[in-house]
């Protein structure tokens, strides 16, 4: 119940800020909550592989399967993994092979949009994430950048604005005109530690964390183990794919709320 919900909200907040920290509970409070999925159309979401577009050796299959780990923690969608979408790729591209082999690219299997609705399709989800890596330093301070394109199997009529600018996005696949109507949403980040309001969202998401995975315990454990950042880096971008999907998606599209008990 919406009531409830804020009340709960509420004390949460109260909570936090009366153990001290300042910001970094305010952020804790925002990241011990789930992000809400407000289309109802996205009930499930495939996570392809990750491209890397940077010169340094990056894995970039490690990287999406870390964003779909994310994913999953938020429970708001069910989830499709990197390997599972590989492997649909593959057999799409070649029908009578049984499993995708270990030195095959997510780039050779999806060049181009077509083709990450039809993985998603053949994998019956809603919504395919395609992303790539732009830019990366591992070392401490870390610095990670991400572009995704999320493509759905519904195909809708955009504003011309906002075909423009997914089509300028254009990372990882070139967009087209037509293309364009079978995006969600496209945006890219670099996320630099050294910047201090980042710095405040790490310690917050660490302090969240630290409960219930041993793994983290404050920011230093964020900012020097490279995958922990990469999960941090994901959970902002994933954050801010369903703020943007509520921001954007038509009224009618929205889910009713129920009435409030009185």
């Amino acid at each position: 119940m919406p009531v409830r919900r804020s009340i709960l909200a509420a004390l949460a907040l109260a909570a936090a800020l009366s153990a001290g920290g300042g910001c970094a509970h305010f952020a804790k409070v925002k990241f011990y909550t789930h992000p809400e999925n407000p289309d109802p159309d996205l009930k499930t979401i495939a996570v392809a592989p990750f491209f890397n577009a940077t010169s340094a050796t990056v894995d970039a299959e490690r990287t999406a399967d870390l964003f779909a780990s994310e994913l999953v923690q938020c429970g708001v969608v069910k989830v499709e993994r990197p390997r599972a979408v590989l492997e649909a790729a593959y057999r799409l591209k070649y029908p009578e092979a049984t499993s995708a082999p270990a030195n095959v690219r997510i780039q050779d299997l999806i060049s181009e949009p077509a083709d990450a609705v039809r993985v998603a399709k053949a994998l019956r989800a809603d919504a395919v994430i395609v992303g790539t890596v732009t830019e990366s330093n591992p070392y401490f301070p870390p610095v990670l950048g991400l572009a995704i394109q999320v493509f759905c199997t519904k195909t809708y009529t955009l504003r011309a604005e906002d075909i423009d600018r997914l089509i300028q996005s254009g990372k990882p696949l070139p967009l087209t005109t037509s293309s364009a109507g079978n995006v969600l949403d496209a945006f890219e980040r670099v996320y630099d530690s050294n910047q201090s309001m980042l710095r405040t969202e790490i310690k917050g998401y660490a302090l969240a964390r630290e409960g219930t995975d041993r793994s983290f315990r404050d920011e230093e454990s964020v900012l020097r183990v490279s995958e922990n950042f990469v999960r941090f880096c994901s959970n902002q971008m994933i954050r801010e794919f369903f703020k943007r999907r509520g921001q954007s998606i038509r009224p009618e599209q929205k889910p009713k709320e129920k009435p409030a008990r009185r």
